[in-house]
């Protein structure tokens, strides 16, 4: 490993070991979650429809419904499996079993915030309970530091250590489209 087991930040420091990245940055992190992450379903264009607002203590989340019964929630698991496996350390400040895009954060100190926040907040959310939000296809995923107000500057500060695009279809069906039965070969006997 390149890494030193005691430095266990994100990235935000510079200098140490594997760039101040720990753990996380290394190849061998990196490639255990994209390829993992494939294996779970993700090996191809997601496509995610917001089918409604929710309020949580933290703010509103949109939340998402991915198509074609990829279950998010078992390529999670696999990742924390594959990386407990290597004997990786995973951080998940907050573990989430849904999928989900953030609308709004409730951030700062409790007593600057308006005092009616909160009933807006979930009036909002009622209001918006079953409305149809729209669809996004997620085609490029990326793995570094976050942010959490995902603000241009912030992002550009901060970039991914791993990029990948996906294709629109997996790998397998195209495959499987081009395979010929016998009675379709070319007349080779080849199928």
């Amino acid at each position: 490993r390149d890494y030193d087991d005691d430095n266990d930040n994100d990235g935000a420091a510079a200098g140490g070991p594997n760039g101040g990245r720990g753990p996380y940055g290394t190849l061998e992190y990196l490639t255990a979650v994209r390829d993992t992450l494939a294996a779970g379903g993700f090996d191809a264009a997601v496509r995610v429809k917001y089918i409604g607002v929710i309020a949580v203590a933290t703010g509103l989340l949109m939340i998402g419904v991915p198509a074609g019964g990829l279950d998010a929630n078992y390529a999670r698991d696999r990742v924390r499996d594959k990386l407990k496996s290597l004997d990786l350390p995973l951080r998940e400040p907050f573990v989430n079993d849904i999928v989900h895009s953030t609308l709004f954060r409730v951030a700062g100190d409790p007593g600057s915030h308006p005092p009616d926040l909160h009933e807006r907040l979930l009036k909002l959310a009622r209001r918006y309970r079953d409305a149809e939000l729209g669809t996004v296809t997620l085609r490029t995923f990326q793995v570094g530091p976050a942010s959490w107000r995902m603000r241009r500057e912030e992002l550009r500060s901060t970039p991914p250590w791993m990029r990948w695009t996906v294709p629109e279809v997996p790998s397998r069906v195209r495959y499987e489209d081009g395979v010929r039965t016998q009675e379709e070969g070319d007349g080779r006997g080849c199928f």
